[in-house]
């Protein structure tokens, strides 16, 4: 959350009020999902090869304009960047799977849903 909303700040000083929103969404990801799905023959996100429980995280900016996503693209980057390094310094805390419907552009979600369901 802290990170969040030094990207608020970061981003009030860039872009005039009213025309940005942001989102910080956290929601549980158990290894229970996994293993029900694993019990049910599998599913293709891949669920069944998580190993800790996890929290699914979503961040967000949406702008008005071209030009105000060139400025905002890349403060969401590093924020998720420095997301990601803060997990990786917990044991078991960067998990390796991307939710589909919550990636970036720059993101490759499908690979970490396994080799067995895409070969890659």
């Amino acid at each position: 959350m802290e990170l969040h909303e030094a990207v608020v700040a970061e981003l009030k000083g860039l872009i005039r009020s009213g025309d940005f929103i942001t989102q910080c969404l956290f929601q549980p990801l158990p290894t229970l999902f996994g293993q029900r799905s694993a019990e049910a023959g599998g599913n293709i996100m891949g669920l069944e090869h998580q190993q800790h429980n996890g929290i699914l995280w979503l961040a967000v900016a949406i702008v008005r304009t071209p030009e105000q996503e060139a400025l905002v693209y890349p403060k969401v980057q590093a924020w998720v960047q420095a997301v990601k390094d803060f997990a990786a310094t917990i044991e078991g805390g960067l998990l390796p799977w991307t939710y589909l419907n919550y990636a970036g552009k720059s993101q490759t979600p499908l690979a970490s849903y396994g080799v067995e369901k895409f070969g890659r």
